[in-house]
């Protein structure tokens, strides 16, 4: 995966690998429910993307089956950027949430 900026035009190209396996959902559309193996492989791959992206502070802000791409081996690839953002490098456990100090409280 790269990407580029034309000095010219101003435009940012995007090159991904080619997925030629389909979307997630488009599987389920196709095969119906998946059984509790294939669930469970799809469901890691999908939190281990989510994993890498958060650890980057990118929160992908549209994550549904058809925006899971799947390779021909089944690899599950997040996509569709569209709504993502950027949150930045200050968020920490307690910013999230009450620490454990203030719910034993």
């Amino acid at each position: 995966m790269g990407a580029r900026v034309d000095a010219g035009g101003g435009h940012l190209d995007v090159v991904m690998e080619l997925v030629d396996g389909g979307t997630l959902s488009r599987m389920l559309q196709d095969f119906g429910a998946l059984d509790e193996q294939l669930a469970s492989a799809t469901t890691r791959q999908l939190l281990l993307g989510l994993r890498y992206l958060h650890d980057r502070y990118i929160l992908h802000s549209d994550l549904k089956p058809a925006n899971a791409l799947l390779t021909a081996s089944a690899v599950v690839k997040l996509a569709d950027f569209g709504c993502a953002r950027r949150i930045g490098g200050l968020v920490n456990d307690t910013s999230l949430g009450s620490s454990d100090s203030e719910r034993s409280s």
